[in-house]
């Protein structure tokens, strides 16, 4: 909202909502500002599929700094499909109430230990550093996280996965 702060950017198929928690969690005046614009922000989007970016997350299983619990908002109820941070230095993807988080902040700065991990942790990695792809289209927002060297550590599809070639639909 001109604030560059926080905003929305759409990217082909996805509309990406990035919010400043270092800021949300510092002052509770800019907590009640990001979440009323984010709300309203997600429910009026048109794009195929929402993602929100931000700092802190929600859950983690790191030792370093785990889970942000004051991050906790009502994401899926606002029409969120996806939420990704960073913060800890590993990879993480977790699923609650129907909504994929991921954690990655394996860009290249010293990687962190799990902890106990959390009933929400679906899959974890820290053993190198990689990135997170993204590809949407108008059905499914595939992500494919490809560690340094080039192999596919994980990968998850939100919606119906795209057609493998030359496979036969029935």
């Amino acid at each position: 909202p001109g604030n560059e702060r926080y905003y929305s950017v759409r990217l082909g198929a996805a509309e990406v909502f990035v919010i400043d928690s270092d800021e949300a969690l510092r002052n509770a005046t800019d907590m009640s500002a990001q979440k009323a614009w984010l709300e309203t922000a997600l429910k009026a989007s048109t794009a195929a599929w929402q993602v929100v970016v931000f700092h802190h997350p929600p859950y983690s299983s790191s030792s370093t700094h785990g889970s942000s619990v004051a991050m906790r908002w009502p994401f899926a109820s606002w029409g969120a499909d996806l939420v990704l941070n960073g913060h800890d230095h590993t990879y993480e993807r977790l699923s609650t109430g129907g909504l994929t988080y991921v954690v990655n902040g394996l860009g290249g700065a010293g990687r962190y230990a799990f902890g106990t991990p959390l009933a929400e942790s679906q899959f974890r990695y820290n053993a190198n550093w990689g990135a997170l792809k993204l590809v949407s289209s108008a059905t499914s927002l595939v992500a494919t996280f490809v560690s340094l060297g080039g192999t596919v550590q994980d990968t998850f599809t939100i919606g119906t996965p795209p057609a493998v070639p030359g496979s036969f639909a029935k």
